[in-house]
């Protein structure tokens, strides 16, 4: 989907103000209970410019740590990227466990 990035109430003077953008129309998702990281893979993968999809302190604060973003540099796909989550998954799991009043 291609858009050409105007003013509005939310943003008064954005980035790319009159350029042709592209992006993805999200409005009939799903909604599910999980991240999903496939629309930032993708914008990754079809960036002309990679070097400036994570040009921002944000995206690392944001994501905890440049972890992420190294991963889908390299390549990595949803499923191993998520998969390097389940250790701290676990972790965070059992650590909550000790707090719960009720289970």
């Amino acid at each position: 989907m291609s858009y050409t990035s105007v003013e509005n109430f939310r943003a008064k003077n954005p980035k790319h103000k009159s350029k042709l953008c592209y992006g993805e129309d999200l409005q009939n998702e799903k909604a599910t209970d999980e991240v999903s990281l496939k629309w930032l893979i993708k914008a990754y993968n079809n960036a002309t410019d990679k070097s400036k999809v994570f040009n921002t302190a944000n995206f690392t604060k944001h994501a905890g740590t440049n972890q992420l973003q190294k991963q889908i540099e390299a390549g990595l796909s949803e499923a191993q990227i998520k998969a390097t989550w389940q250790k701290g998954l676990e972790t965070s799991k059992n650590t909550r466990q000790k707090y719960l009043i009720y289970n």
